[in-house]
């Protein structure tokens, strides 16, 4: 058997002016940072309203949330406007790219709350409205009377967003009241930064209110609300300037369509 000296081959010249394949895009960089900022840990700060950002790794995990396991139909809203099923599996399940949020209110994650809690709950939450509005809008909820008020807290890594949806259940004899309350929100939120549309939900309001961050933060919040049946239903979204509106309202269609199709719509 015959031998033959191997010539290695020859190694391609790299290409004057391109950059190494591994080189990190500068777009992704800012998007990574940008998220990490956002989705560090979120608390309220003693009655200012505005959330202190911590470095992300330093802080507690979020614990993983338990789904549970379901099968339509287990839930959802019927044509004569009242829901079936728990409060809590209304709400939507962490999406498989997203992880549970940060627990703001320490009321828990994908929690009924009790009465005296949603009562407290509610007024942190429409806390950027002034007294007098807060308390016409709670005239028209009937707060006092409500069946229930679920809440669930979501983190969109990839855009940066940190989510929290709240549902408000009206009893049956102020069913009509949930409807009230949003075309009331509607008027109270017209001065406000319009906010995107909500496709296939054309009566969803989506606005930005007064920054609680500051004029002069980095960080900016964005709210949707929509009724569904006997349901309230509220998107709170923090994120970023500008906040990713096409990802925030398409997780606020996701929502709605859990509950109901468009044509059930109040």
């Amino acid at each position: 058997m015959s031998t033959e000296a191997h010539t290695p081959e020859a190694t391609p010249a790299p290409v004057p002016g391109s950059a190494p394949a591994s080189a990190p895009r500068t777009r992704g960089r800012f998007v990574a940072l940008a998220a990490a900022f956002v989705l560090s840990a979120l608390a309220v700060g003693g009655g200012t309203g505005a959330l202190i950002l911590a470095n992300r790794t330093t802080s507690t995990p979020a614990k993983p949330v338990a789904q549970k396991p379901y099968l339509a139909p287990a839930f959802g809203v019927r044509p004569d406007g009242s829901h079936f099923g728990p409060l809590d599996e209304l709400l939507l399940p962490v999406p498989a790219t997203d992880a549970p949020g940060a627990d703001e209110t320490s009321l828990g994650n994908f929690t009924v709350l009790t009465p005296s809690q949603y009562s407290t709950a509610f007024l942190e939450e429409y806390r950027f409205l002034d007294a007098g509005k807060r308390g016409d809008l709670q005239n028209r909820l009937g707060l006092s009377a409500l069946q229930g008020y679920a809440v669930a807290g979501y983190a969109d890594g990839d855009n940066g967003l940190a989510i929290r949806v709240t549902l408000m259940q009206e009893t049956p004899a102020h069913r009509d009241s949930a409807a009230a309350a949003l075309r009331t929100l509607t008027g109270l939120t017209s001065g406000y930064r319009t906010g995107p549309n909500v496709s296939g939900y054309p009566h969803a309001h989506c606005y930005f209110p007064p920054n609680p961050f500051g004029s002069s933060s980095s960080l900016d919040r964005l709210r949707c609300e929509d009724v569904e049946g006997d349901l309230l239903i509220t998107m709170q979204v923090d994120g970023v300037s500008p906040i990713a509106e096409s990802a925030a309202t398409d997780f606020f269609r996701q929502q709605l369509t859990r509950l109901a199709t468009p044509a059930a719509q109040v």
